[in-house]
């Protein structure tokens, strides 16, 4: 029996490494990192926080939705909650809240960077006071639970199914009708199954207890170690009801074993082993739900008992194997069958409260590893199967039945024990939220005008409602640079054209009218397809050259109608082809000029022109970021940032991001579609969609890329994302690109700091 366990426990390790590794990994960022924050992510609290503190590895803008912080609580409401800059840090930022009360919040960031104005995104999550859900489990979807959690919550059901499964047999020779070898099979099962049943609970308990224990010696990254008192006080009140259950579970099947044969010790641990396994539906999805609860916590529970219990009685025969005779193998294969049926009812009821939809069983990690689940049930089933056939054979044969059978009830035992380290990493998965909610409330984005020799640009907001496929109203109001609005009275033309992507859809030159408020109005306009759109509006205004600017948009809009509800098309091979293409050409460059606006979606707009020498020439690596109120200069390992109305700041710096590194954002690309070809710089371009799904550092963000036919270059790029409207335009390929210092060696400025600029300084040619 000791060998079998030894090989059990070998193949079980295994499969719980190779998951644990699976879900210990962490996405990696090259851009503007999270250092730390306060509360720590998982963090412990006794109290609700004043304030949100987060500090990363880069100065923050402002601006154009950064920084943005945002509370979701355990009922799934957000609360949008202002975030400023701290003036003595840049890379810290600060939120103060009044509406944190007891339960789990997770925090929702988004910020952008100061030095290389790329954005990042992610979440993490704290507990104030008690609550319903693990320490360690996943508080978002996307987010991976702690490998040591798994690990506890696995050990913690199979210990207690040994315990529960003890019972089952006990009650299977005592009560069932048995032949004259009834006494003979109680007398020889009775030591050893006893002593597996104290060992079951035994473990149990201890991996329970563990938990806390545990979260202090593996907090998650960047989170501070709780204290072991914090620890113990933040665990659910469902962890001390299974730690109290599997205490007594472990004492009394001691108790049992010390007196061997009677009945009653060993039928009041396997209970307590049970109700151990109730008290993980008390620690998971179930137990968290605002609605329904009561009916799903009594589902999980049906799912753990029956399962455990079948479970239980599977591993001990396996291990007593050698002992076990037919008969009692037939009526465990008898109440088997009812046991499994009634868990995996229970089990698709428990999926039917948890899945909002379909599609979401193979969009979501948490349908993934149900689909999983299905996948390794259905051998076990048809090993189960397979038992029942033997035994009804060979009826009178009975080494024949149990040597045809001893290797496939092993096989059957490794699968179930994966089935149900699949279930332990389910319940401390996120679910798929039902309809993720808007991240913005109206749809507004603001853009420059297009550059026209010698005119002021024109800053532009477009208002789209609702921003859904079918009739939309649209308009725009219009202002200069500082802000003035420009009265309808000042223009003498607003026109508007409305092109599809990646369709043959478009509208052009449709006249707008202004309204009392001044914004210039397009009412029931028709914009039927689910596709990406180029919105261009034209101004004209007397005296001077038209002038548009130019907005790209999704219908269905995500930030209004939720990324999760967003269509995910199918990849076109050779739209791929064009992608790997314009990729390779973005990443061998060692020299690039490129403009970005970046909107908020919600009014702002902050329009940035990045130059960028990787130093290939045999110069120092080398980087100019400008916008309208800043200008940062790095050279090598320093960095001057220039801001109007104060002297260049001459601080250390993190080396240049080089473009051999930007394919990072794009590593989990998908959805590559076609559209046409446009002209783009006077270079013809192949236009191509695709999709990067989100992570838990990084938003989800959609693309549109035009790539060089000719060139292979990567030319234009639009993306939408998590309350983030981007346009990037390159040039300047592998051009000479000299940057030098703001500031001569004497120390005296040979630049003004964060001039408004509309060519790219210190660097030359600019495109």
């Amino acid at each position: 029996m000791e060998k079998r366990i030894k090989q059990f426990g070998r193949a079980a390790v295994l499969v719980f490494t190779l998951i644990a590794i699976l879900f210990s990994a962490r996405s990696v960022s090259a851009h503007p990192e999270f250092v730390r924050s306060d509360p720590p992510p998982d963090g412990l609290l006794g109290a609700p926080p004043q304030e949100i503190s987060i500090w990363y590895t880069e100065r923050i803008d402002t601006g154009a939705g950064s920084p943005n912080i945002e509370l979701i609580d355990e009922q799934g409401n957000r609360t949008n909650v202002p975030a400023t800059v701290d003036p003595n840090d840049p890379k810290h930022i600060t939120a103060t809240t009044d509406s944190i009360g007891t339960g789990t919040y997770t925090v929702v960031w988004t910020v952008r960077s100061l030095d290389d104005g790329h954005t990042l995104s992610g979440t993490f999550a704290f507990r104030v006071g008690g609550s319903d859900r693990a320490p360690g489990a996943a508080t978002t979807e996307g987010e991976r639970p702690e490998a040591w959690n798994v690990a506890t919550r696995w050990l913690t059901f199979l210990g207690a199914s040994l315990a529960a499964g003890a019972t089952l047999l006990l009650l299977l020779v005592r009560f069932w009708p048995f032949n004259d070898d009834a006494a003979h099979e109680e007398i020889t099962l009775s030591d050893r199954r006893l002593t597996l049943a104290f060992a079951g609970a035994l473990v149990a308990a201890l991996a329970t207890a563990a938990e806390p224990f545990l979260q202090t010696l593996f907090p998650p990254a960047a989170a501070s170690e709780p204290s072991l008192s914090d620890a113990f006080n933040g665990q659910p009140n469902g962890w001390f009801y299974r730690l109290i259950a599997l205490g007594l579970a472990a004492v009394v099947a001691f108790i049992a074993l010390l007196l061997k044969r009677s009945f009653w010790p060993q039928l009041a641990a396997g209970a307590l082993a049970l109700a151990g396994t109730v008290g993980l539906s008390l620690t998971g999805h179930a137990s968290a739900r605002d609605t329904w609860r009561t009916a799903a916590i009594a589902v999980d529970a049906l799912h753990q008992i029956t399962i455990a219990l079948w479970f239980g009685g599977l591993i001990l025969l396996v291990l007593l194997w050698r002992t076990v005779n037919r008969t009692l193998v037939g009526r465990f294969s008898t109440v088997a069958l009812p046991l499994i049926l009634v868990g995996i009812i229970a089990g698709v009821s428990n999926a039917l409260f948890e899945l909002p939809n379909l599609k979401s069983l193979w969009q979501s990690d948490y349908g993934k590893v149900i689909l999983f689940k299905i996948i390794v049930l259905s051998l076990v089933l048809g090993l189960a199967t397979f038992h029942r056939v033997v035994l009804g054979q060979v009826k009178q044969k009975l080494a024949d039945a149990l040597a045809r059978m001893r290797i496939p009830i092993r096989v059957e035992a490794v699968l179930a024990a994966i089935v149900i380290l699949g279930g332990s990493t389910l319940a401390l998965l996120a679910p798929p939220s039902n309809a993720e909610p808007a991240l913005l409330t109206s749809l507004a984005v603001t853009q420059y005008s297009q550059t026209v020799d010698g005119q002021e640009s024109i800053v532009g907001t477009l208002h789209l409602d609702p921003a859904k496929p079918g009739t939309n109203t649209v308009s725009v109001t219009l202002a200069r640079p500082d802000g003035t609005p420009i009265a309808p009275a000042d223009l003498q033309l607003v026109r508007f054209s409305f092109d599809a992507l990646t369709n043959p859809a478009s509208q052009h030159n449709l006249d707008a009218t202004p309204d009392a408020s001044g914004a210039w109005v397009l009412g029931g306009t028709q914009l039927s397809i689910e596709d990406w759109w180029r919105v261009t509006v034209t101004v004209r205004q007397a005296g001077l050259q038209d002038t548009n600017i130019v907005y790209y948009l999704i219908l269905p809009d995500p930030n209004l109608n939720g990324f999760n509800d967003m269509p995910q098309a199918d990849s076109q091979p050779e739209a791929e082809a064009v992608f790997q293409r314009g990729l390779q050409s973005l990443t061998s460059l060692h020299r690039v000029v490129y403009v970005q606006q970046l909107t908020g979606g919600n009014g702002t707009v902050v329009r940035s022109y990045f130059a960028v020498n990787d130093g290939s020439d045999g110069s120092t690596p080398s980087q100019v970021l400008a916008t309208d109120s800043a200008t940062i200069v790095t050279i090598g390992n320093y960095r001057w940032l220039g801001q109007p109305g104060r002297p260049w700041a001459k601080t250390g710096s993190n080396p240049v991001l080089p473009p051999s590194e930007w394919g990072g954002d794009y590593e989990r690309a998908t959805g590559f579609r076609m559209g046409g070809t446009e002209t783009v710089q006077g270079e013809e371009a192949q236009l191509i969609t695709l999709y990067v799904p989100g992570t838990s550092q990084l938003a989800p963000a959609y693309y549109v890329w035009w790539v060089g036919v000719d060139t292979g270059h990567l030319l234009q790029v639009a993306m939408v994302s998590r309350a983030h409207y981007m346009h990037e335009t390159y040039g300047n390929f592998d051009g000479p690109v000299e940057i030098t210092p703001p500031v001569n060696d004497a120390g005296t400025p040979v630049a003004t700091p964060g001039q408004v600029i509309t060519e790219i300084p210190y660097a030359t040619p600019t495109s």
